[in-house]
């Protein structure tokens, strides 16, 4: 009711905005609103002498992930001051809240950049309260104001200030880009499709795709422009985009930003370098360099590629400045461009709370025990009313004080109350359980493991405080299954270090969420090589279960036995490729939906660890019921080579 409400004064306002454009999507048609970022919004706390000014440059649209939301204070008085901030969006049972705090110092500027959890239902605008020295005020109108819409895909283009696209071409850019839908795009399942719409036609529904499932080579996607100084330093808000391009003409962005691009794009995201610059301006960059070599070839067209880049995609286009694309009807010199722009989008398996990626997630199994025991919760309710009825009755008319009934019903109906409750809670159990399932693509060359895990938990009492990850993790929480498209009540503190609260670790309620972890990492699988031999050592910190390798030849090698933390074992050759492929699969297992690549590159490995040696329990302490974990290992140049 309150989000009906919500939304239908959401429309009463967007109406009367004489620049409210919304978008139309029709068949893998795109018409997008107007790209031009909405107006910063500022207040002064005349009192404090403080001034605040809020922005997001992200899209209108989004879906996934997070998106980031700017503050920048002005202390114009000669005194420090802390300003308390709160984001809060949504109503009743998807109420989600940011806080944070910032501390200027007399005379000084500070900037604080947040990111905020996105909707994939409604919309994603927030409400900031800022509170300073006994004033307080709010900022509305910070994130994405239109609903969801999961076939539009969000698209970034970062330019430098002289190469901002003239008015109408990214609109252009995007409608050639739904022209050319990439082979291979993943679908919304039917199921999650129904339910979306039928969650999101419960109010206004905004750009609504096309009624019934979605064609499966349509899509449409949204270009938006933002400035290089925009791109935020962590990895985090990208998880709402498809895609970022960068205009390779442009000034590159800062080492920070690009350090932050790459480990998204490690962890499933998709960096485009566009322009006559491209090439050279990807190589200059060490950690897209690294991926640049042929092995990781996925697409070619007239020496523009896509190459594979962890679980996510490296697109350098260095063929046509996509500025030079800036009307309808001039995309054929282009079509090579945009249908390697697609293909990076399509190759990455996003475990960011994408509904291309449900069902696939979905597949993943839950935990186990939690099931109600619905045959003995029967005869437990048929037992109460037998006692509280007729024994009760039999006993006190024996007894001959019918006053009784006033003592026996509450303590009879008291003590079953409890016993039910005592029996539920001991029939799922008092402690803390997960079952994980962990994808890692470690990169021994350049000692970055890049670790994508979806854990199902089910916490009996309260475990912790929250979810405490450490430098470079991040939780996004998923909705439990298709048929419950929320994801409850989310809260995020960074004022002690960032702590996600609330709805992503609840008590007794089984919750599944995504980690996304890129870091360094030293564990490492020692390769030697002696003519034909090549043995193995297990230095990746868990047991290996199971391990297939593809030498800079192509030839294939598998390890026989279970190895153990620094064990030693020389592999046997495989002589059919097929048979080592079908191994690749066993080792996969039910992550292999989850995989971009279905197996190794040469110069890499696949392996099955016996433990966790890569994720991060951010602060909590549970039981590990059941889990899998895989590496992609990529080897250095010694054991290198084409694909």
């Amino acid at each position: 009711m309150f989000d009906r409400l919500r939304v239908v004064l959401f429309v009463v306002a967007l109406a009367s905005s004489a620049d409210a454009q919304l978008s139309v999507v029709q068949s893998g048609a795109v018409v997008t609103s107007s790209a031009a970022r909405r107006a910063p919004v500022a207040y002064d706390f005349p009192d404090a002498g403080v001034r605040v000014t809020a922005w997001s440059a992200w899209p209108d649209m989004l879906y996934q992930g997070y998106q980031p939301i700017v503050f920048e204070f002005e202390n114009k008085s000669a005194d420090e001051r802390v300003v308390e901030i709160e984001l809060t969006r949504g109503w009743s049972d998807d109420r989600w809240r940011v806080r944070e705090t910032a501390t200027v110092a007399g005379g000084a500027r500070e900037r604080v950049e947040l990111f905020a959890p996105v909707s994939r239902i409604y919309d994603s605008d927030y409400t900031a309260r800022l509170a300073c020295g006994g004033e307080s005020t709010h900022l509305n109108g910070l994130g994405a104001n239109q609903q969801a819409n999961h076939a539009v895909w969000p698209v970034l283009y970062a330019h430098g200030p002289e190469r901002a696209p003239a008015a109408g071409m990214p609109e252009v850019w995007g409608a050639a880009l739904s022209a050319h839908p990439p082979q291979g795009l993943p679908e919304v399942s039917p199921q999650e499709d129904a339910n979306l719409r039928r969650f999101r036609s419960m109010g206004y529904v905004g750009p609504l795709p096309p009624t019934g499932p979605p064609a499966p080579a349509a899509w449409s996607v949204a270009v938006t422009p933002i400035d290089l100084d925009e791109l935020p330093a962590r990895f985090e808000p990208y998880t709402s985009l498809k895609a970022v391009i960068l205009d390779a003409q442009s000034p590159p962005p800062r080492p920070e930003v690009l350090e932050a691009l790459l480990a998204w794009t490690r962890l499933g995201g998709c960096v485009v370098f566009q322009g006559p610059d491209a090439e050279a301006r990807a190589r200059a960059v060490p950690a897209a360099a690294a991926w640049m070599e042929e092995r990781f070839v996925q697409s070619e067209s007239d020496g523009d590629r896509v190459y594979a880049c962890g679980q996510g995609a490296l697109v350098v286009c260095a063929q046509y400045d996509l500025q030079g694309l800036r009307t309808s009807g001039e995309e054929a010199p282009f079509n090579a461009t945009l249908d390697l722009v697609g293909r990076g989008m399509a190759r990455a398996v996003s475990f960011a709370g994408a509904p291309q990626s449900d069902a696939k997630l979905d597949a993943l199994p839950g935990l186990s025990g939690l099931e109600l025991p619905y045959r003995a919760l029967t005869l437990l309710l048929v037992l109460f009313a037998i006692v509280i009825g007729p024994v009760n009755l039999i006993v006190v008319k024996r007894l001959n004080r019918p006053a009784l009934l006033l003592v026996t019903v509450p303590v009879i109906a008291l003590v079953f109350s409890l016993g039910l409750f005592v029996y539920g809670a001991i029939a799922q159990g008092l402690g803390t359980r997960a079952r994980g399932r962990a994808l890692t693509w470690l990169d021994q060359r350049n000692h970055v493991a890049s670790t994508l895990e979806v854990r199902s938990l089910f916490a009996g009492m309260p475990a912790a405080n929250g979810w405490k990850p450490g430098p470079g993790v991040a939780c996004v929480a998923l909705p439990t299954d298709a048929g419950h498209t929320s994801t409850g009540q989310l809260a995020l503190d960074f004022r002690e270090g960032l702590v996600y609260t609330g709805d992503y670790l609840p008590v007794r309620r089984e919750v599944r969420s995504a980690f996304l972890a890129d870091r360094a990492a030293r564990a490492r699988l020692e390769v030697t090589r002696n003519g034909e031999r090549i043995t193995v050592e297990n230095g990746l910190g868990a047991p290996i279960e199971g391990l297939v390798l593809r030498d800079a030849d192509g030839a294939w090698h598998v390890l026989s036995a279970r190895l153990g933390v620094g064990g030693k074992a020389e592999l046997e050759p495989v002589a059919l490729a097929n048979t080592a492929v079908e191994r690749v699969e066993e080792l996969l297992g039910e992550l292999a939906p989850l995989a971009s690549s279905a197996q190794p590159f040469a110069g890499a490995y696949v392996a099955r660890l016996g433990g966790s040696a890569f994720t991060d329990a951010c602060g909590v302490e549970y039981e590990e019921e059941e889990s899998a974990h895989v590496v992609f290992g990529i080897l250095d140049a010694t054991l290198g080579g084409k694909r």
